[in-house]
């Protein structure tokens, strides 16, 4: 994804298409957290933050953590997805 070709755009649309967990961890990866640091803020095991991040890739089509992480930063300012967790 490439947020000057207009792909943030598309993957922002489909940001709709998380769920509130899935929300919350991309939100974390935003803030730069490591996936044991989201486990621990959301008391979840790292596997399960490691699966979340596999089905956020699919549902956004990105394919890098960094590519979350400048969607979710984009983002940042429409609310706290990880307070709906």
């Amino acid at each position: 994804m490439n947020p000057n070709n207009g792909d943030l755009h598309n993957g922002t649309s489909r940001w709709n298409d998380l769920t509130a967990r899935e929300l919350a961890v991309a939100s974390l990866v935003g803030r730069a957290m490591t996936n044991q640091q989201i486990a621990r803020r959301l008391e979840i095991s790292s596997h399960t933050v490691n699966f979340h991040l596999r089905q956020v890739f699919r549902k956004l089509d990105i394919r890098s953590r960094v590519e979350l992480a400048l969607l979710a930063r984009a983002l940042e300012g429409t609310g706290d997805p990880a307070d709906f967790a």
